[in-house]
């Protein structure tokens, strides 16, 4: 993951991977976060009704897409090695 984290600016706790279990450049990314109990944005879910709020699984898809476009060689085509969204 310290390769990713150097191409998209995001750092602890607004980064949502874990780890890459597969990359198929220009075509599939497979990324994993593994969220625990104790994480900051379910301090007030109560038991079993802890979900991750749907704004950040869309955050979370969006840093598996700047791995993706890293990985697929298209960040050697922008001005900027930073991928904003």
């Amino acid at each position: 993951i310290s390769g990713i984290v150097k191409h998209i600016p995001h750092r602890y706790p607004f980064i949502f991977i874990d780890r890459m279990e597969q990359c198929e450049p220009h075509r599939t990314v497979r990324m994993t976060k593994l969220v625990a109990n104790d994480e900051w944005f379910l301090c007030d879910a109560a038991g079993h009704d802890a979900v991750m709020p749907p704004m950040l699984v869309v955050e979370a898809l969006a840093q598996a897409s700047g791995a993706l476009v890293y990985y697929s060689g298209l960040m050697s085509q922008m001005e900027s090695s930073i991928m904003l969204f």
